[in-house]
């Protein structure tokens, strides 16, 4: 099936809203293994800031604050092979939230795991009462897995690119959702 075909039928199961236990919530307990499937899927450039990020998330879990984040962990085997996550920021309107990491164990990269997490994920931002969805990527893939590809199919758009935000000839891309 070309990416064209496949496009409708992912929007079409997002619009239905069809959310299971295919995606659960992250607790404190899952951290560590979260970390080593990041350590997995990310490269070197990249991982510093995934496990700061994931870090700080833990210390306010255990905390009790609720630092605008929510994670959710795909699990097979009981074995965790996916993670992906939503941000609320304080300045935004309530109807706008920001996608989180998204990573899968790189052994599955070429399963049906990304989409199905991908369709679950944006139901259960649905479900927040959510309205707009964006993610920030950049155009520097050539280390790692490539996530625009399958921002596009779940229908969004590209909205902004940054030029040499990151470094010298890394943009940052901010796609958008608009979730129905």
């Amino acid at each position: 099936m070309t990416e064209a075909q496949e496009r409708p039928i992912i929007i079409r199961a997002v619009e239905r809203g069809t959310t299971d236990s295919y995606l659960t919530v992250v607790g404190v307990e899952d951290i560590p293994a979260i970390l080593d499937l990041a350590k997995k899927a990310y490269p070197e450039k990249v991982l510093p800031g995934v496990i700061k990020s994931l870090s700080f998330y833990k210390d306010c879990l255990q905390a009790g604050i609720d630092d605008g984040r929510k994670f959710f962990k795909r699990e097979e085997n009981g074995q965790i092979v996916g993670v992906c996550g939503v941000q609320k920021k304080a300045e935004d309107p309530s109807s706008v939230c920001w996608g989180s990491w998204f990573f899968i164990d790189p052994e599955k990269r070429n399963s049906m795991l990304t989409y199905r997490m991908g369709v679950a994920f944006a139901n259960t931002v649905k479900e927040f009462g959510y309205k707009t969805m964006y993610a920030e990527t950049s155009n520097d893939h050539t280390e790692y897995y490539n996530i625009a590809p399958y921002l596009v199919r779940f229908g969004f758009t590209l909205s902004a690119s940054i030029p040499n935000f990151y470094e010298t000839g890394v943009d940052m891309q901010v796609y958008v959702l608009e979730l129905k």
